[in-house]
């Protein structure tokens, strides 16, 4: 998609270089490489926020990253306290970007937000979504024996909107999740 998006944007100051001579302006060399990168950035912006998700330039085989965005609730196993916990997971996505955020509502002693994130296709119209975080307690309500820690997340997201994986952390903790994605609003 890079690619096209360059080409693109070359295409752009080709034609806007010809209709500069057309009307007979004379420096219209020095606009035409501000021009590449203006069309390019600004093509990017697009289809980092609005274009990659067009059905259209998926069925062309332009774009093919999963749209998995949205807020997932349901339960967090713990393997050590053999509790399960409501969880929120939020997913926010762009064509280039993600940041998933995990908290426990009943809990409120800490939240965890990615640091990397990595989707895979899998099997049929499944994504695998890894990704690592970082979890910063909030001192004034969590235990004594509870500091900040990172983690990492293996989780699989069906089309039907189910997410469910395990996580491990520093502390030596695991668990399993499973959410069921929330009807956008």
């Amino acid at each position: 998609m890079l690619s096209t998006l360059a080409s693109i944007s070359v295409l752009i100051a080709i034609v806007t270089s010809a209709l500069l001579q057309k009307i007979e302006f004379e420096y219209d060399w020095l606009v035409s490489a501000p021009t590449v990168a203006a069309s390019f950035a600004l093509l990017y912006k697009f289809v980092d926020i609005v274009a990659w998700r067009c059905q259209w330039l998926r069925a062309l085989g332009l774009i093919d990253i999963p749209v998995v965005d949205g807020t997932y609730v349901g339960l967090l196993h713990s393997k050590h306290t053999g509790e399960a916990i409501r969880a929120r997971v939020r997913i926010e996505q762009t064509w280039s970007r993600m940041q998933v955020r995990l908290d426990l509502p009943e809990a409120a002693t800490s939240s965890s937000t990615s640091v990397a994130a990595s989707l895979t296709p899998i099997g049929h119209n499944d994504v695998q979504l890894v990704y690592t975080y970082k979890n910063q307690i909030m001192p004034a309500s969590a235990d004594d024996d509870m500091r900040d820690h990172d983690g990492t997340a293996d989780v699989v997201i069906e089309p039907g909107g189910r997410l469910t994986g395990r996580y491990f952390n520093a502390r030596g903790r695991q668990g399993e999740l499973r959410l069921e994605r929330e009807a956008a609003k």
